[in-house]
């Protein structure tokens, strides 16, 4: 199966693999938000439906992969930075 080359095609592809009402009720969204979903799946709920279905966020997103992966690697530096910042000092 070639990759998906714009975001409508890609959710298109995952509505394929799980139903709009499992998406909506995993997400706590109405199915009706779900279906509203023009353009795609919305950035902020792309990593939960790739944990959902298996799918990379290169195939969920493939418009704009490369800044989510910018943005989780930024949140992920900020939450390792925090976490040694919490550490006592000399550990």
């Amino acid at each position: 199966m070639a990759k998906p080359k714009t975001n409508i095609e890609a959710f298109e592809r995952v509505t394929d693999i799980v139903k709009k009402v499992h998406i909506a009720e995993a997400l706590r969204l109405t199915r009706q938000a779900v279906s509203n979903w023009k353009n795609g799946v919305p950035e902020i709920y792309a990593y939960r439906v790739s944990v959902m279905t298996g799918i990379r966020i290169e195939d969920i997103l493939p418009e704009v992969a490369p800044e989510v992966h910018k943005r989780l690697k930024e949140l992920a530096d900020a939450k390792a930075k925090a976490q040694q910042n919490r550490r006592p000092k000399g550990t």
